[in-house]
């Protein structure tokens, strides 16, 4: 049986010297290594014309690697410049299923950057209610929001997570 590790547990990548200063440059660095996880997690976020495409279906894309939960990407907006999308897993809960963590991320082509917009509203998981803690500036809640996301798609990707590359 495999044992389950948090990967919001470590701090290896907000050690990093560039992430540490919680300063308005600092989150501009991991909006940037937001945008290259991304990318890694998302391969056809390189061609925003075809993007474009796949996001006329309307439809919501699974990834699914061995031993983790399912995750989902809804596009949400698709432009030149950017692109809003919500990723999550789904858990089942009571008659329904539950998206956690939810997060709306803008992903910035021309910036080459990536922003979480929102944290869903339903944090179940224990681990990820500290990224909704009472932040004392609009920075800190940036922090704690796109240190979240950074940490999940560094998870994400380890599990082998990948959307597919549209061509």
């Amino acid at each position: 049986m495999q044992t389950y590790t948090s990967p919001f547990k470590s701090n290896r990548h907000a050690d990093s010297p560039r992430l540490r200063a919680r300063s308005l440059q600092g989150l501009c660095h991991l909006y940037d290594e937001n945008y290259q996880l991304m990318l890694r997690l998302m391969p056809a976020l390189r061609n925003t014309k075809r993007y474009g495409e796949w996001l006329a279906v309307e439809a919501t894309y699974g990834s699914f690697a061995a031993d983790t939960p399912a995750l989902y990407c809804r596009l949400i907006e698709c432009s030149p410049y950017t692109t809003t999308l919500s990723l999550t897993h789904q858990f089942p809960a009571h008659d329904d299923w539950q998206a956690d963590p939810d997060l709306t991320v803008r992903v910035y082509h021309d910036a080459t950057q990536a922003e979480t917009l929102n944290c869903g509203r339903n944090v179940h998981c224990e681990i990820l209610r500290q990224f909704r803690g009472n932040p004392k500036s609009i920075l800190e809640r940036r922090w704690q929001v796109n240190m979240l996301l950074n940490k999940w798609l560094h998870y994400l990707l380890g599990q082998g997570h990948r959307f597919p590359v549209v061509v």
